[in-house]
């Protein structure tokens, strides 16, 4: 009796699903623009791609979903709102209700992530550009979503400490 053949492990695709992601799509959601970026896991960076005028929800998710394949994002983060005292408030709760129409529509949970005075950073580091080019705003906005979770993945944890 011969021993079962062994799997060739190049005759097949691994499971996408079971992959760690490698790049997702940062997204600063906003009602009127939303601005997105790509985070590159693997090199450890983020950088703004586009803003996106928003009309629906559904017309969002589209053009989300259409960037995503066009960048071969696995999956996204979703900037949160939170209030100075790091409480959910309305536009929170907005984005999560948004994140879940995405998760639904797309078959890919967000990650959300603190988006807490982004757009006033990113005006920071656009400087004099933020006023002639402010659709650069929200995508600037969504790259520091984009390194903040960044820098959570890099942060050793330890018993006690605080995130």
């Amino acid at each position: 009796m011969s021993a079962p053949p062994v799997p060739n492990p190049f005759s097949q695709s691994p499971d996408p699903r079971s992959a760690q992601p490698t790049r997702l799509l940062a997204i600063d959601f906003g009602e009127r623009r939303t601005g997105t970026a790509l985070v590159d896991l693997e090199v450890g960076v983020a950088t703004p791609l586009e803003t996106l005028a928003r009309r629906s929800d559904p017309q969002l998710i589209e053009a989300l979903e259409a960037l995503r394949r066009r960048h071969r994002a696995d999956g996204w983060l979703l900037g949160l709102p939170l209030l100075l005292d790091g409480s959910e408030g309305d536009a929170a709760h907005r984005v999560r209700s948004f994140g879940a129409k995405l998760a639904r529509d797309s078959s890919r949970e967000p990650i959300f992530v603190s988006e807490t005075l982004t757009s006033r950073e990113a005006r920071d580091r656009l400087g004099g550009r933020a006023r002639r080019q402010p659709e650069k705003i929200d995508a600037v906005a969504a790259q520091i979503v984009g390194e903040q979770y960044l820098s959570s993945r890099s942060r050793p944890t330890s018993e006690g400490a605080s995130r």
